[in-house]
């Protein structure tokens, strides 16, 4: 079953953190360009990285990005 592209960004920034390719307090790319990479809209990628906030993975700073929460 294919999954939806939120559920595959969120999959793809789980799988590089889990494999330290983004340790704690790591630089995540913006909304936009993960829209970009993964061919979707900006409120998909939104989606993604606001679920991954929600439990506990990443930590959102408006004006800022978006970064690996402390592990």
């Amino acid at each position: 079953m294919v999954k939806a592209k939120y559920q595959q960004i969120k999959l793809h920034i789980q799988q590089r953190i889990d494999a330290g390719i983004w340790a704690e307090f790591a630089k995540l790319p913006s909304e936009n360009q993960l829209a970009e990479s993964f061919n979707c809209s900006r409120m998909t990628a939104r989606r993604a990285l606001t679920e991954l906030a929600e439990e506990g993975i990443l930590e959102r700073s408006q004006g800022l990005g978006t970064f690996v929460a402390e592990l």
